[in-house]
């Protein structure tokens, strides 16, 4: 198994090779420098990709919400950080990924599943009111995704003036067919007791 770690810059900080034993495990570790920047990591083992976070705790003082995404040519997330006490956090920086996972139907379905490389979007600073504002276009897509159904993973993090980051995260699912309907019936039914269907 090949495990790459790769930081908040998608820097490569790990990569090594384990063996799996016989019942096809292993365990790995490593010690992230305590000088380590905050923020999203990603950590892949072979073909499967996870995102982690890494941050000192601290009492946080502001939230990061997202509200529902604006669909269209491309899908725009707007956010705002706050703090508690309903005052905007101003000029802070806005950092984040965004990446294209096939929906759940798909994997039940068994037609394979496809994901994207996770993508960075550009540094922003939040307005006075603390807002901000994200557009990711859909044309990376091919025809048949938009088929078939692509979810998209926004996550996005704050880093305030005084140091402290916040994260907030929405999914978005985007699909040319605006109903799917999929349903499992046995091969054989008895015709005079055929079963009642209904759709609600």
């Amino acid at each position: 198994l090949t495990v790459q770690l790769r930081d908040a810059d998608n820097k490569l900080v790990m990569n090594s090779t384990f063996t799996s034993d016989e019942l096809g495990m292993t365990a790995f570790s490593y010690d992230i420098p305590l000088t380590a920047k905050p923020g999203n990591y990603s950590i892949r083992v072979n073909s499967t990709y996870h995102s982690i976070r890494v941050e000192e705790y601290k009492r946080p003082t502001f939230e990061v919400t997202l509200d529902e995404p604006i669909m269209g040519d491309s899908i725009t997330f707007k956010g705002r950080a706050l703090t508690y006490a309903g005052v905007p956090v101003r000029n802070a920086q806005v950092t984040g990924e965004y990446q294209w996972v096939e929906g759940w139907w798909a994997y039940y379905r068994s037609m394979g599943s496809t994901y994207h490389a996770p993508m960075h979007i550009d540094t922003l600073k939040t307005d006075e009111d603390g807002r901000f504002s994200v557009s990711i276009p859909c044309t990376d897509l091919s025809k048949m995704e938009k088929q078939r159904g692509m979810n998209l993973r926004f996550t996005v993090d704050v880093l305030s003036s005084t140091g402290e980051t916040q994260h907030g995260q929405r999914t978005a699912p985007l699909c040319s067919k605006p109903l799917r309907l999929y349903a499992d019936v046995n091969e054989l039914q008895d015709k005079d007791r055929l079963p009642k269907w209904e759709f609600v």
